[in-house]
This record gives C-alpha cells, sequence and structure tokens, in this order.
C-alpha cells in the first residue's frame, strides 16, 4: 500500500481576502502478494464449479430415467386400459345373455347375479386402469415439462 499526503504549518490566512484553493487525493491501493489466497479461492470455485456439474449431471441422468420408467409404465397401463375395455365388453354380452337365459328359464337367479358381479368388477378395472393411465400421463407431463395431452 503507497499513500501519500502533505500538511503545512502555516497558519490560516486572516485577511478578507482568500486565495482560490483546490484539493485533491488519490489513494490508490495494490496488493503485491497476498500468500496465495486469491489463488486458492480461485481453486475453491473450480471445484466447486465441478460438483455443480456433477451434481446437474446425476440429477439429469435421474430425471432421464424417471421419464424412461414413466413412459414404459404407461405404455403397459394403455394395454391394460385396452383389455380392460374388451373384459368390460365381454362381461356385458355375459349379462344379457344370463338375463336372457333367466327370461326363458334355463338359467337361475344366483348365475345372473354372478354375471352382474363380473360387469360390476369389469367396470371397477376399467375406471381403475383409466386412473392410472391418467395419472402416469400427468407424471410424464410433470417430467418432461410439456404438455402431453392435445387440447
Amino acid at each position: 500500500s503507497y499513500s501519500y499526503g502533505g500538511m503545512s504549518n502555516r497558519e490560516f490566512p486572516q485577511t478578507s481576502r482568500m486565495d482560490s484553493t483546490v484539493a485533491a487525493g488519490l489513494n490508490l491501493s495494490l496488493t503485491l502478494w497476498d500468500s496465495f489466497a486469491s489463488r486458492g479461492a480461485y481453486q475453491q470455485a473450480l471445484g466447486d464449479v465441478s460438483i455443480a456439474d456433477l451434481n446437474y449431471q446425476k440429477r439429469y441422468r435421474e430425471l432421464e430415467n424417471n421419464l424412461k420408467k414413466t413412459v414404459e409404465d404407461y405404455n403397459v397401463s394403455r394395454k391394460i386400459y385396452a383389455s380392460s375395455k374388451r373384459a368390460l365388453e365381454i362381461a356385458r354380452e355375459s349379462y344379457k345373455i344370463a338375463q336372457s337365459s333367466l327370461s326363458s328359464g334355463a338359467a337361475t337367479l344366483t348365475q345372473v347375479n354372478d354375471a352382474e358381479l363380473q360387469l360390476t368388477a369389469a367396470k371397477l378395472r376399467l375406471t381403475g386402469s383409466l386412473y392410472s393411465l391418467n395419472a402416469l400421463m400427468v407424471e410424464i407431463e410433470r417430467l418432461s415439462g410439456r404438455s402431453v395431452i392435445q387440447k
């Protein structure tokens, strides 16, 4: 650090006439050696950047893997939904056949009740698979940051 200053022993003039004076100052501080503190801070910053980059890559891979798994689950859920729709159609046909068989005397009320139970179970499975399909679609949107549903 270098500093320059000046002083005077002269008294302040006692006259009514004062000279115009100008004062200026300059303080310049220049560090010539800081015991490698700035180099250490620089090395620490480089290490922090490397750690942040590794954490970013790790989170990116995790997100990518979660998205792939969710898309796979979604495709499986689509197949389950399609088979649930087909099972519902079959259960409806079975119930209609059981009702017509009951009216003709070829079936008992227990058989109609069983067919109705199967129909209700098929409707429940279809609703559950539709819920699962929509939940996975929302998860895909959340992970990808894009809207999947076309409006």
